[in-house]
């Protein structure tokens, strides 16, 4: 009897705890399992990105998710896969996206993998002459092309950011932690410029508030550092490399260059005028008439000022748009006069005279129309570039 109440009474125990326990018991799936993928190659004149990832027996179904603007909104794009293959080719790749390619597997046994791999295939970078003002010369005359600037402009990429579902802009640190595993929370540039040898390098690094400054590679003096102007409407970056007009003038400083009084007299009006005397940076090794060829690498980097390579590039480096890869300084030239209304002009070569071009020449044009956009020029002289024997 005894054995028969408590047979029963572990029977009401179990049917009082049995419902509690139901919601708590629920069935066991396997998580998701890591899958490793990577950019094979990117062709830029096709807007293609070719990927891989690790091969995975009896898949059912696969997906490629990402997302990439439109308009105001974002759109996210899904695109099936071949289950047979484990390389897929993306379409309509854009430049100033950093593209967030996740790849979702699911094999016969319901098991899922999920990986994903972050792109940048270009960043769109430009460079303009700026203007030169002609200046007085000691003993009479002007001279022109001493101020030699050039003014870059680069776009900053945009990423997804799930928390917010929009794409922003990638000079924010909790918009970069969305990349990989979140330890990203700096983008820097690096621009190299060459002429006949490398000059030093231009680093652009990215502050803890989102702003940027400039600076020579290697310089550490703070006080030689430039701001970078940041455009937020239009997302762009720009800053202006100011040189010297010869190897023996040395460079202003960044504190005479801001000064309202002195900046006038040491910048290309273009730059004062437009009241951008902050994003000025001085490199002694640009000078006058000269071809430069410029690219920028993108970098990114963690929290303990690491670099990160969890972002593939498209391009090693990031050439100038357009139809070259390289830009050039204004040439410098004076003018004199003498007492018989003779006038002089001395013109100093391309290059210092380093550059072969065999069919490049100078023209000297006159105008009485004091503007650079006036199209009735006269043809003075022509030059052949074997006239000179020196600069």
């Amino acid at each position: 009897m005894k054995k028969k109440l408590r047979l029963i009474s572990a029977i009401i125990i179990l049917s009082m705890i049995f419902p509690l326990l139901s919601g708590i018991i629920q069935p066991a799936f396997a998580a998701n399992i890591p899958l490793k993928v990577y950019v094979d190659s990117y062709i830029k004149g096709t807007a293609t990105v070719n990927i891989h990832w690790d091969a995975i027996p009896n898949v059912t179904s696969g997906t490629i998710v990402y997302h990439v603007p439109n308009g105001a909104v974002v759109q996210e794009v899904i695109v099936p896969i071949d289950i047979t293959k484990n390389t897929a080719s993306i379409t309509q790749i854009k430049n100033d996206i950093i593209y967030d390619f996740t790849i979702m597997l699911t094999d016969s046994s319901g098991q899922t993998y999920v990986g994903q791999q972050f792109f940048l295939p270009q960043v769109s970078l430009y460079a303009e002459q700026v203007d030169q003002q002609p200046v007085e010369v000691a003993g009479g005359g002007v001279e022109t092309g001493v101020f030699p600037a050039i003014k870059l402009t680069w776009n900053m990429p945009k990423v997804f950011n799930s928390y917010s579902n929009a794409m922003e802009y990638a000079n924010s640190s909790t918009t970069l932690a969305q990349i990989a595993d979140g330890s990203i929370n700096k983008l820097n540039f690096t621009f190299h410029i060459a002429a006949d040898k490398s000059l030093a390098n231009v680093e652009v690094k990215m502050k803890s508030d989102g702003t940027y400054t400039a600076a020579i590679s290697g310089d550490t003096d703070t006080a030689k550092f430039s701001d970078v102007k940041w455009d937020s409407t239009s997302g762009k970056l720009s800053l202006y490399i100011l040189g010297v007009k010869d190897n023996q003038s040395l460079v202003p400083s960044i504190a005479a260059i801001r000064n309202s009084v002195t900046g006038v007299d040491l910048l290309p009006q273009q730059i004062s005028q437009a009241g951008d005397n902050l994003y000025v940076l001085p490199h002694s090794e640009v000078l006058p008439g000269t071809i430069y060829k410029m690219s920028m690498n993108t970098l990114f980097y963690n929290v303990s000022n690491q670099y990160v390579g969890s972002v593939a590039e498209g391009l090693a480096g990031n050439p100038l748009l357009g139809a070259t890869d390289y830009t050039y300084t204004p040439i410098r030239f004076q003018l004199t006069k003498d007492t018989y209304d003779n006038i002089y002009v001395r013109i100093h070569r391309i290059n210092e005279g380093g550059v072969t071009m065999p069919r490049l020449y100078y023209e000297i044009q006159t105008s009485d129309v004091p503007s650079d956009q006036d199209t009735s020029w006269t043809t003075r002289k022509k030059l052949d570039d074997t006239y000179f024997n020196g600069a």
